[in-house]
């Protein structure tokens, strides 16, 4: 199974480096497929696409706020990819 987690890290008040380290370890352990998408600001939306178009993931969390889920959810529209939330926004 392949995870994706997407993450603004700059958006809102909690630091989510500290929980995307400890679900990029996590995944290790349990020798599970993993990726990390981090905003930058820079054409974002067409960049997760692909990176969903290219590494094909089983499923997707967004972590952050309200902004970061619907943000991953637009991206992910029409994928029938399911997604997760992670609420750190």
């Amino acid at each position: 199974m392949k995870f994706l987690f997407s993450a603004n890290p700059i958006s809102g008040v909690v630091d989510k480096e500290p929980f995307l380290d400890a679900a990029a370890k996590y995944c290790k352990e349990l020798t599970l497929d993993h990726g990390i998408f981090r905003t930058t600001g820079d054409e974002d939306r067409e960049q997760l696409k692909e990176v969903i178009q290219s590494y094909k993931p089983d499923r997707v969390a967004a972590v952050g706020g309200d902004g970061t889920v619907l943000f991953t959810a637009i991206a992910l529209l029409e994928s029938g990819i399911p997604m997760g939330i992670i609420p750190l926004g």
